[in-house]
């Protein structure tokens, strides 16, 4: 009788080789013991096997890759996701590329995004780059490891995380009211990121150098530093101190243009300038059902995708600046990277330190609540 395993994780191709041979044999190990506890001995010391493997750098490469089928044009893709770059990595280096492929890529060490760490398994060697194994051991295989046995009490979260040499805090994995803490979505959370299915890009416009760059937090959580504010050298933006209230609203504006596109994105066809005569506002709470109202005869305004969708970005905006839920991310993720709470900064320390206001982050946070709060 062959053995068929259907919804799990070690089924899917986003999930590397070596997760997936790993889910397996825990798997059969839960299902053809008769004793729970050497069933968990077994698992725990093959557990430390393969970390000891891992870090001895004798697992073959190709159990690395994740595999990914590329839907279009690598052009036409919009979102940064990885195999994207990947197929993008293969046509600089003259190798074939068509849509409908299966790309592999193994995650590399150094700096920026899981997707820019994304390498085509044929490079790797080529260019002797060298496994984010880290990742792999924190992504790839605690996550899925941790949903196979977390209905058995037999299993400790920290046991596995120890496994692996990453601790892991039991409060953090433990369910509440049927939804996990936030230290388990952050595995999952990156996982839909690199899909690029999560998080929306917002890029702002410095006022004082006039470029447009990509903002994706009061926080940048990697290197536990401000992110409001220009990267551009010598700029004293995003705010100057000296003309800070009059800075706050040119970027009020940005969000409230933003919040304009995403509502009007929602109606197909939809413009203030084509219903200004007949709709005064959409974020007018009883103009919201109106869909049939158009600016020639007969048009009628239709989803170009669904309110979910719509609450669902507009919400995330409000995220971006809501500083107790940053300070409550931030608390997790030093946690779980194993530093300890004296090191634990808040968004208003961080932003004392780099002289600039917390201040404006509520500012700027309730502007979008109340853009929220009006276009429903």
């Amino acid at each position: 009788m062959r053995e068929e395993y259907r919804g799990l994780d070690l089924v899917r191709r986003d999930w590397a080789k070596l997760s997936s041979n790993l889910g397996k044999e825990i798997v059969n190990w839960l299902l053809y013991s008769d004793d729970v506890e050497k069933a968990k001995t077994d698992i725990l010391a093959r557990l430390k096997q393969v970390n000891e493997e891992i870090k001895a750098d004798i697992i073959p490469k190709k159990l690395y890759c994740i595999t990914k089928k590329l839907m279009k044009n690598p052009k036409e893709y919009k979102d940064d996701i990885s195999h994207v770059q990947c197929a993008k990595k293969m046509l600089k280096s003259n190798l074939i590329v068509k849509v409908g492929d299966f790309i592999q890529y193994i995650i590399c060490e150094g700096e920026g995004d899981v997707c820019n760490r994304a390498w085509p398994f044929q490079l790797v060697e080529q260019k002797k780059l060298r496994i984010d194994r880290e990742w792999y051991c924190r992504v790839q295989l605690l996550p899925p490891i941790l949903r196979l046995v977390e209905s058995i009490k037999e299993f400790k979260n920290y046991e596995i995380g120890n496994c692996f040499e990453i601790e892991i805090k039991k409060s953090l994995f433990e369910k509440k009211e049927s939804n996990y803490m936030f230290s388990e979505v952050y595995f999952q959370r990156n996982k839909n990121l690199e899909k690029g299915k999560m998080f929306m890009k917002l890029k702002l416009k410095c006022k004082y150098c006039l470029k447009w760059l990509d903002f994706t937090g009061i926080i940048h959580t990697h290197e536990f530093k401000a992110g409001f504010k220009c990267l551009t050298r010598n700029c004293p933006g995003f705010v100057n101190l000296l003309r800070d209230q009059t800075d706050i609203v040119f970027y009020k504006n940005q969000l409230t243009r933003r919040f304009r596109s995403l509502v009007s994105k929602y109606y197909k066809h939809c413009s203030y300038k084509t219903y200004q005569d007949q709709i005064v506002t959409l974020f007018k709470s009883k103009y919201r059902k109106v869909i049939d109202l158009g600016y020639y005869s007969g048009e009628k305004i239709k989803e170009s995708f669904s309110s979910a969708q719509l609450n669902f970005y507009l919400e995330q905006l409000i995220y971006l600046f809501d500083i107790k839920k940053v300070d409550q991310q931030m608390m997790y993720k030093q946690l779980n990277l194993n530093n300890s709470k004296e090191r634990v900064k808040k968004v208003e320390e961080i932003y004392l330190d780099e002289k600039l206001k917390s201040t404006w982050l509520e500012e700027l946070h309730y502007h979008c609540r109340h853009l929220k709060n009006s276009s429903t």
